[in-house]
């Protein structure tokens, strides 16, 4: 699945998935397999079944709809479709630009949404998930960079927002309530990301190829 990722994972056990039909139904009569054409228009939507039991259907525009915006027009059409799966879960994740974010869906109903868009941009909305509360129930305080250790410590004296600015070794932090651990908040988004996907998939992005058999993508157009 690559190093970047921008998906909606579906855990379903429907029998023979059509992937040809099921793009047709929810994007569109229209959609068609790349293979059949020689440039692209539209948006491209990536479909691929995991040996795991779920469907990935990898696109920008359904997944940045529902974490960024909260919409759920295509999470009820593709509920509808695969028989009504307990489990949907949206995953942004794009190392380059410091974009992540995760919407958990359960029996149709978005749950939960967090997205990180910028060091000072993050959306959410519905309650903290169980595994989030150990670090956004934690404190905020600044911390300093320890190049040494490679991590933040807590910093005693107090920064206007400008020096905070103006100063990469100091940020506003976040402890762990159950470790005492530190984390920037532009980084928090992203150890949640981990989090979600290891307790939901057993693996992150990164270790996927290890973890998981592809077992089929096909790619459209829409």
């Amino acid at each position: 699945m690559g190093t970047s990722l921008g998906s909606l994972a579906i855990r379903t056990n429907i029998e023979n998935f059509d992937s040809d039909n099921f793009v047709k139904a929810i994007f569109g009569e229209n959609s068609i397999s790349t293979m059949y054409v020689h440039r692209q228009y539209g948006e491209k939507v990536n479909i691929t079944k995991t040996s795991d039991g779920f469907i990935w259907i990898g696109s920008s525009k359904v997944v940045d709809g529902i974490l960024q915006n909260g919409e759920t027009n295509f999470i009820k059409k593709i509920y509808e479709y695969l028989n009504k799966p307990d489990l949907m879960i949206a995953l942004n994740e794009y190392d380059s630009g410091g974009t992540y974010g995760y919407g958990i869906i359960k029996n149709g109903e978005l749950i939960r949404r967090r997205i990180t868009l910028s060091y000072d941009k993050t959306i959410e909305s519905g309650n903290f998930l169980e595994l989030e509360k150990e670090w956004l129930e934690g404190e905020k305080i600044i911390g300093k960079y320890d190049e040494d250790n490679d991590c933040f410590k807590k910093y005693e004296k107090k920064l206007t927002g400008k020096e905070l600015e103006e100063n990469e070794d100091y940020k506003i932090c976040r402890v762990n309530k159950n470790t005492g651990e530190l984390v920037s908040e532009a980084e928090l988004t992203q150890i949640l990301h981990k989090n979600i996907m290891i307790e939901y998939f057993g693996y992150t992005i990164w270790e996927s190829v290890d973890k998981v058999e592809v077992l089929e993508t096909i790619s459209y157009y829409t």
